[in-house]
């Protein structure tokens, strides 16, 4: 059984998108070392852009809402629609603040990779875990799907992968 990446919409089995995942990551890793060798030692300074003390005050604020919302939920003085719609709000904020702060230090992950002789043979010697950290912080990567039937060009013993199906967006 191959490895495959799949469309995590809950509740149906049918009509998502799936990917194999060697091809993919394939893909994303020709992206991610052309990153590094066209940007390398840059991607290293810190990105000053943002107040991390601001960054951090908003987070505690945020964490002190969705436990008041838990408060409320417990004392039922809220309804549950709104509790899981606020809930998932200030999920989704505090992890673009997450996001933000990793961006911002994120120079010690790429360290040894983006300022090596040759960050391609640097990537190939990397865990699994340092790559998909080094993969969060540089982009993110969205799975489309695909049209019906082959891409165009397709040829009898090619891989039916097609790289436009696979949106990378940079972070840095």
């Amino acid at each position: 059984v191959r490895p495959v990446y799949t469309c995590r919409a809950a509740g149906s089995s049918s009509g998502h998108v799936i990917r194999t995942a060697e091809e993919v990551d394939r893909f994303v890793e020709d992206v991610v070392v052309g990153v590094l060798r066209k940007r390398g030692a840059e991607l290293l300074a810190p990105d000053q852009t943002g107040d991390a003390t601001a960054l951090h005050l908003r987070d505690a604020a945020l964490a002190a809402r969705l436990a008041e919302l838990g408060r409320l939920a417990g004392d039922l003085a809220i309804d549950p629609i709104t509790i899981v719609e606020a809930t998932a709000e200030i999920k989704r904020q505090r992890e673009q603040i997450s996001d933000e702060l990793a961006a911002m230090t994120s120079g010690s992950v790429l360290a040894g990779v983006a300022d090596a002789a040759d960050p391609g043979k640097a990537w190939a010697g990397l865990d699994l875990s340092r790559r998909r950290e080094i993969v969060r912080v540089l982009m993110t990567v969205t799975i489309l799907p695909a049209a019906k039937g082959r891409r165009p060009g397709w040829r009898p013993g090619e891989s039916y992968f097609d790289p436009d199906t696979v949106r990378i967006e940079p972070k840095r």
